[in-house]
């Protein structure tokens, strides 16, 4: 499937870079727990039931807001760097100090040396095998992994992702992100996408078939009903330029037969110093 490419709502041209799990991706998904197999495990409902659902905020204020945002500039890695921004979340949730993370390592290990995109199962098995660097150590353009320095191999051990969740549907997402993960998961974007409302809702397409890696960091009650905050990884983006939009029930759904959607279960503990905190 060839890359799609659109030009932003900034002027900046970006490359579609979410394709499809293969029969070896779907296997390595098999191996993984669903979220609501992990639910009935403990005793509790598959889901949480809608009328318990709250706000949650794991994008703004000191401890997340745009400093967590990165941007994967004209290269196709939206699986690497929507996974290192949840990665950073997940890391601020547990209480790590912030480290900013590179996507472009993520990405190296996963693009099998062609810039044509990746898959998120992929994107999860580095992050809990091998981990990710420092962003200051390895990023754009930079994204083969023959480009990568000794030092920025040692540092990713440091910073790996414990455990990730299979989910699929809005209501798993909810799900998730009410018991402190950080989900991922492929969208359709283009054509009405970045038609945003008043209230920074993304538009819908019409197509089912998703082409961008996304996560996403809290819910928001807007006018009578439940969204996802969207943090994208395309820099100082959307409707309040701040990186993030919302998505509605539609936008997941829409494309929850790809197979490929995941939840940040919990990250490894490590006690370096921050890097790349600009506050």
């Amino acid at each position: 499937m060839a890359i799609e490419e659109i030009r932003d709502m900034n002027g900046v041209e970006r490359r579609m870079g979410w394709v499809a799990p293969d029969a070896n991706n779907l296997k390595m998904r098999a191996a993984r727990t669903s979220i609501q197999d992990l639910r009935v495990s403990r005793g509790l409902p598959p889901l949480v039931d809608p009328k318990d659902y709250r706000e949650i905020d794991f994008y703004s204020g000191p401890l997340f807001g745009t400093r967590v945002i990165n941007d994967q500039r004209q290269c196709s890695g939206c699986t690497g760097w929507s996974a290192a921004q949840g990665l950073m979340r997940q890391r601020i949730i547990r209480g790590m100090p912030f480290v900013k993370l590179s996507g472009a390592f993520i990405y190296a290990h996963i693009n099998g040396g062609r810039d044509q995109g990746s898959v998120i199962v992929d994107a999860m098995e580095t992050l809990q095998e091998v981990g990710t660097c420092p962003e200051a150590e390895f990023d754009y353009p930079k994204i083969y992994t023959k480009q990568i320095p000794a030092n920025a191999v040692a540092d990713a051990k440091k910073y790996k992702l414990v455990g990730s969740i299979t989910i699929d549907t809005f209501a798993e997402c909810c799900t998730a992100l009410l018991m402190g993960m950080i989900p991922q998961f492929p969208i359709s974007v283009g054509g009405n996408f970045e038609r945003f409302t008043s209230n920074g809702v993304a538009g819908v397409n019409k197509s089912s078939q998703g082409n961008h890696s996304v996560h996403g960091a809290g819910l928001k009650f807007i006018n009578g009903e439940w969204f996802i905050v969207m943090p994208n990884s395309w820099g100082m983006w959307g409707p309040f330029r701040t990186g993030i939009c919302f998505l509605s029930r539609a936008h997941i759904d829409n494309c929850a037969h790809a197979d490929d959607g995941y939840a940040h279960a919990d990250a490894s503990w490590d006690a370096a110093p921050a890097v790349g905190d600009p506050n």
